[in-house]
């Protein structure tokens, strides 16, 4: 079987969601070639960029999507016929602190790329595929005791200058489309979890921590509530969409697995104590600003469209993912 594209230009591919995409892809297809673009960035773990070294059909450029002379030149040497924009600023607590890098990169990047698309001499770059890696916090939130989903036609009400730098990036996207008629896709996700993730995130900060029996700090009252996804369904969710043949078109990827921070956390220690008592490592901190209450995706679209049911087996996973952590302690160092 074959990929339905043969140049594939990665942004941010060192990160969490974007290694393990590169992985999936160049492991499953012989017809692909990869580069990715990526500034490797505190983020990136420098395990991360020699597993993706090892990988056949794939070169690393260092650099930033908001370098136009960059991007122009990789985009002519390489005439992608597939551009995955994984790259962007995704801390929220970062973006309370300092909003400008997520609109630098997360909006002016993000522009930088398609303008590179559409305004192009060359021929075969304005039908190049723009995927954009995009995220279900644009939508806001929905309350906790609600049944209500996000969909596709959900009105974005982002919380956070994350959200918003990804929400505003859609609407470029879309507008880019009717405008200079760019080919896009946009997917937005819930929340993804799995091995390489960086430790400032919420399950990794549980793992860590509890491992090394630290605190284990939970906003507010815990009961903010996410879909998470495991990493690896995300990635193969993506090739699948791409090898489809969708386009211009947006999809939600989520696979209804909603669980409160709280009994996240305590479900974690358990697993990695079952005979201690979790309420000694659990500490409630002040709520973060803005903190989104419940997010919720209805996935019916995507998997009409792919005839298939989005895969979750998250007891498994995350089971999976305390055992990765055990044995690889040291892979930020």
């Amino acid at each position: 079987m074959k990929f339905k594209y043969n140049r594939v230009l990665v942004t941010g591919g060192c990160g969490f969601i974007g290694s393990h995409y590169i992985e999936a892809l160049l492991n499953t297809f012989t017809n692909v070639e990869v580069i990715n673009l990526d500034l490797c960035t505190y983020a990136v773990s420098k395990k991360n960029i020699r597993l993706l070294d090892s990988l056949p059909n794939y070169e690393l450029i260092k650099g930033s999507i908001c370098d136009d002379s960059l991007v122009k030149k990789t985009l002519k040497n390489f005439e992608p016929d597939l551009v995955v924009n994984f790259a962007a600023e995704s801390h929220v607590d970062n973006s309370i602190n300092d909003p400008s890098i997520f609109l630098e990169t997360n909006v002016l990047g993000t522009v930088n790329l398609i303008n590179n698309l559409v305004f192009s001499d060359n021929k075969n770059l304005k039908e190049t595929i723009f995927h954009q890696i995009s995220t279900d916090e644009v939508f806001g939130d929905t309350d906790i005791h609600s049944k209500d989903l996000f969909n596709e036609e959900s009105p974005m009400k982002p919380s956070s200058p994350y959200s918003a730098s990804k929400a505003s990036a859609d609407h470029m996207i879309k507008s880019w489309h009717r405008t200079f008629s760019l080919n896009y896709i946009i997917t937005n996700c819930g929340n993804n979890f799995g091995p390489r993730q960086h430790f400032e995130k919420l399950i990794p900060t549980i793992i860590l921590n509890a491992l090394k029996q630290e605190k284990v700090p939970i906003y507010g009252n815990g009961k903010n509530i996410r879909d998470w996804i495991y990493v690896k369904d995300h990635a193969e969710t993506l090739i699948n969409v791409q090898n489809s043949g969708l386009m211009n078109d947006a999809f939600l990827i989520g696979v209804r697995n909603e669980q409160s921070n709280i009994k996240l956390a305590k479900d974690i220690l358990n697993l990695i104590y079952p005979s201690k008592p979790y309420e000694e490592l659990i500490q409630y901190v002040d709520d973060r600003l803005g903190h989104d209450f419940r997010y919720a995706l209805d996935n019916s679209k995507l998997e009409k469209k792919l005839n298939k049911k989005l895969s979750n087996n998250f007891e498994k996973e995350i089971k999976d993912t305390i055992s990765w952590y055990k044995n690889n302690l040291n892979w930020w160092e």
